[in-house]
């Protein structure tokens, strides 16, 4: 979804993309609105796949963000002289590939303010230099992304946004989200200067997170559309409200505010109903018609009451087909027009177009938001141009609304220029969306790029992601030349109108949506209802009600290798050694043990021998440093156990304790593990945190749901914490301060698990209220990855401690009845209790160790260099030499 200035919002999800436009469009008609005062160029504003556009002008002051505003300053770096620091204002990229990106920022210390302008060319892998200023810096292009954008993903998974498109764009995009010429900006208080470059012809900015950066209302919109829109398609949205099996023309135009303006891109509609030809007899027809296509074709937009249109039987929403025996689906509206004014009666042949995957709703007014989601979108489209007006001095917005585009994964716009030149900015506030510029062309324009009013007036071509495109396209794709933008929510783009240019809603958004991901189950757990359940290394440690107690269970081949008597209510693997477990009983007996022998404990206690209270317990938390554990019970008291003596030696003893006169519900220790937190019942939700060493200290309370607090993660790498409450809130906090950085939002929903992945980029819940479901979301992108819709409460999920592999379980009293079925092996399958979740499944990593696998190392030739050999079968397909993840996952791609 975006808006842009002109204005535009686009957005994205799952297969579809939306975004708002104002000003003047591309088609034909875009010359009937004054959207732009005639004397000076402008800026035009967009949100792309989930992206909002606003339409600026430029005065006669100088332009610069007013320091007042929230902008954000230059991240900073420490150079290879670590007396130095190095402030990055933006990446300057070329058309010749790395070789000619260009670090510019400004080198300085902490003991003065004079800050030298610099420029560091890339020269070596990982290595930029100012030869002249005589700085360099050593970071690899992932680890620089990273350290300047921490809260955004690098582009990565591209072949999957972009199937059909040349996989050379993948490479030359790196980690970056812009191929080609132009730049990817890091301090937003450089915006206004920026956009103000862009009038004379280069190549686009991206401003990663700058809806953030920038404290845009289109932050709002990014929370808001996502819940709402996330896996659906538009006529899934529409077709659902009207219960219509075949969603018409005519239907969506009873649900969908288009305004004015809007218009549905009719290009690859494929079937249609109510045939009709008619007959009009005398002038004038009293109907309104536009494009039915970006430029061709033509499809009634509005019929007037008891007019001759209407009384000879047209419908609002009919495409003609053809007029007077002549074929018209993609002629000009030039043609149409002459048809139409022939010798009276003119016969049409008309129906009504079938909506179907992939759609594109264009220039739609921003009511399209509040019947999407609600009208808190609404309201944060309303605000954004005044928004933007005030962060730019020296431009206005000749527009009050930006208009709205909503397009499904697959669907484009045509590749065109401008009829009124302008500097677009776009703001992506849901899925994906791609852009393409070309900047270098100068006057050797492609033929086939649409240029109103020109020579190639009549061309029409769009590069749709998901349908094979011609060479002559493909090669000019991939060119140096042509700048390619990957925007996600919350991503700012500007570029120049007057260059050719065009836009793509990628599928998908984001990685592990349809190949990558593959679903499995556990076997052994028929109609078994867990008490708990976590990672022992590769293997689960299962605790059911139906016994035998605790069991290690290998999941590749679907055996028990061995168990642990009792009835055990929870159970976790020691955060730094995962073949060591602690486990705790209802009846009060508490163990930690080695998983790899039946026999050995390192404790095994009854604790209600220490307390009588000590019973009833329901869960436990290790310590980042596996020093202590926490307990708590449904009497809703929480116990320290100290399992180390201060030289380190084993030594169980009960620290302090702690009666709460809230529901306590799951608790986490922070990564630091200075504190502890504990998710509490109530209304509204709290969080509360305690000491780590003790829990005697009066306790910090934060207000984090609007209802019960129920479930809780910590972030593996140390960075967040995550709650999840009866609210349908999922929360990402900064522990430290407390700070509630982001929420996402599962309308209706009771959020019972949560989990980080291993590299904490990942986020999934599992809800238990209302429609259930499992959830994989970017921690740091709001990008949903995966969704699924489960037959009963996911009760428990945990993620591996070291692979993107997510084992949950059902709730097994809501299971539907049991229906035979066998799998591909021909061998009845249980009910799927236990479930996996598996990236790249097909995939074994077999590592050599260049110093004790010398003859293996050599024979292979593999040095000290982290080096891929790809093997498929027997034959080697590829080699990856360097530590770059998003090279081998495309290495690992190409070869399904």
């Amino acid at each position: 979804m975006e808006l842009s200035t002109p204005s535009r919002l686009f957005a994205g999800w799952g297969s579809a993309s939306l975004h708002l436009q104002q000003g003047p469009g591309a088609r034909r008609h875009a010359d009937r609105r004054e959207a732009w005062t005639p004397w000076k160029p402008g800026i035009q504003s967009a949100f792309a796949a989930a992206c909002l556009g606003l339409p600026l002008r430029r005065s006669g002051c100088a332009l610069a963000l007013r320091r007042r505003t929230a902008a954000r300053a230059a991240p900073l770096l420490v150079l290879d002289d670590a007396s130095l620091k190095l402030k990055v204002i933006l990446l300057e990229r070329g058309a010749s590939g790395r070789d000619s990106d260009v670090l510019v920022g400004e080198v300085g210390d902490d003991n003065t303010d004079d800050w030298k302008p610099v420029r560091l060319q890339a020269t070596d892998e990982g290595k930029w230099e100012d030869a002249e200023a005589e700085v360099s810096l050593t970071m690899s292009d992932s680890e620089l992304f990273a350290s300047l954008c921490p809260a955004r993903e690098p582009a990565t998974d591209f072949g999957m946004m972009a199937p059909s498109w040349p996989r050379v764009i993948s490479s030359s995009l790196g980690p970056w989200p812009l191929k080609g010429p132009g730049y990817v900006l890091f301090d937003a208080q450089r915006l206004g200067e920026v956009a103000e470059r862009l009038s004379e012809g280069r190549g686009p900015v991206v401003l990663p997170g700058g809806a953030e950066l920038l404290d845009l209302p289109s932050t709002v919109m990014v929370q808001d559309l996502f819940p709402c829109l996330m896996g659906s398609s538009l006529p899934d949205v529409f077709g659902a409200e009207l219960d219509s099996p075949q969603l018409t023309y005519e239907e969506l135009l009873q649900v969908c505010p288009l305004g004015g303006t809007g218009a549905v891109d009719l290009t690859r509609v494929t079937r249609v109903a109510d045939g009709r030809v008619v007959d009009l007899g005398e002038q004038p027809f009293n109907m309104q018609y536009m494009s039915r296509r970006w430029s061709r074709g033509a499809v009634i937009k509005a019929v007037g009451k008891n007019g001759v249109a209407e009384r000879s039987g047209i419908k609002v929403g009919d495409i003609i087909v053809t007029i007077n025996g002549e074929a018209v689906l993609n002629a000009t509206l030039e043609r149409v027009e002459e048809l139409l004014a022939a010798d009276l009666p003119v016969r049409l042949e008309v129906a009504q177009p079938v909506l179907e995957e992939p759609l594109y709703i264009r220039e739609a007014s921003t009511e399209l938001l509040t019947r999407l989601a609600d009208d808190a979108s609404e309201k944060a489209a309303a605000e954004l141009l005044p928004k933007v007006s005030e962060l730019m001095d020296g431009f206005r917005m000749n527009d009050a609304l930006p208009q709205v585009f909503a397009g499904d994964g697959g669907s484009a716009s045509h590749v065109h220029m401008d009829l009124v030149p302008m500097v677009q900015m776009c703001h992506v506030v849901h899925g994906i969306k791609i852009f393409g510029v070309d900047a270098t062309c100068g006057d050797e324009v492609k033929p086939w790029v649409t240029r109103f009013r020109g020579p190639s007036a009549d061309a029409e071509v769009a590069l749709h992601v998901d349908q094979p495109i011609e060479q002559e396209h493909a090669e000019w794709l991939a060119s140096r030349g042509v700048s390619i933008a990957v925007c996600g929510p919350g991503d700012v783009m500007l570029f120049w109108g007057g260059n050719p240019h065009f836009g793509a809603n990628g599928l998908g958004a984001g990685p592990c949506v349809k190949n990558e991901v593959k679903k499995d189950y556990v076997a052994g757990f028929k109609r078994s209802s867990l008490y708990a359940m976590d990672w022992a290394g590769d293997k689960l440690l299962v605790a059911a009600k139906d016994g035998p107690g605790i069991r290690l269970q290998d999941v590749e081949r679907g055996e028990e290798e061995r168990s642990w008597p009792g009835e055990w209510m929870s159970i976790r693997t020691d955060p730094n050694d995962p073949r060591i477990a602690a486990a705790v009983a209802w009846n009060g007996k508490f163990k930690i043990f080695d998983t790899r022998s039946s026999s050995s404990s390192v404790f095994d206690v009854d604790l209600k021998k220490t307390a009588p209270n000590m019973r009833d317990f329901l869960h436990l938390c290790w310590s980042p440093d596996s020093k202590n554990i926490a307990l708590s019970n449904r009497n809703d008291q929480i116990y320290l156990l100290n399992l180390k003596t201060p030289k380190g030696d084993n030594c169980l003893k009960l620290g302090s304790s702690k009666s709460l006169n809230v529901e306590v519900n799951q608790m986490a220790y922070t990564p630091s593990g200075e504190s502890l937190w504990v998710a509490a019942g109530g209304t509204p939700g709290k969080i509360h945190i305690f000491p780590s060493h003790t829990l005697q200290s009066c306790e910090d309370q934060v207000i984090a749901h609007n209802w019960t607090a129920i479930s809780m993660a910590c972030d593996p790498t140390g960075h967040y914490m995550c709650t999840g409450g009866a609210d349908g809130l999922i929360c990402v906090w900064e522990h430290r301060q407390p700070l509630c950085l982001r929420c996402f939002l599962h309308p209706g929903q009771v959020i019972t698990n949560v989990d980080f992945n291993y590299n904490g980029s990942l986020i999934a819940w599992g809800t238990g209220a209302g429609e259930r479901s499992l959830t994989l979301m970017g921690s740091n992108t709001a990008i949903p990855y995966y969704q699924d819709l489960t037959p009963a409460t996911v009760t428990f999920l945990r993620w591996h401690s070291s692979k993107n592999v997510l084992a949950y379980s059902l709730n097994a009293s809501q299971m539907p009845e049991d229906r035979p079925h066998r799998d591909r092996r021909g061998y009845n399958k249980d009910t799927p209790i236990i479930q996996l979740l598996k990236e790249f499944s097909n995939v074994e990593f077999v590592v050599v160790d260049v110093d004790k696998s010398e003859e293996i190392a050599d024979s292979a030739s593999i040095d000290a260099v982290p080096t891929f050999l790809v093997f498929k079968g027997d034959a080697q397909v590829g080699e990856l030499v360097g530590a770059d993840e998003v090279k081998l996952k495309e290495l690992i791609q190409q070869q399904k």
